[in-house]
């Protein structure tokens, strides 16, 4: 099994990109967007397993 090789010609970072765009104001509303986005995934609700089921006496985890 051969471990998977990167064409490191071809792979721009994120920073990369960043550092391209000129425009203060592009690069605020970058910023601005990704701090909206992570302020979301902070509170995103994680899903709950389907399978929830009864919780009686003797719940899944005490079987």
């Amino acid at each position: 099994m051969g471990v998977a090789k990167r064409n490191d010609e071809n792979d721009i970072s994120i920073v990369e990109i960043f550092n391209q765009i000129k425009s203060k104001s592009d690069k605020s509303k970058i910023i601005n967007f990704a701090l909206e986005l992570k302020k979301k995934q902070k509170n995103r609700i994680k899903p709950r397993p389907l399978d929830i089921g009864y919780k009686g006496d003797a719940s899944r985890k005490d079987l």
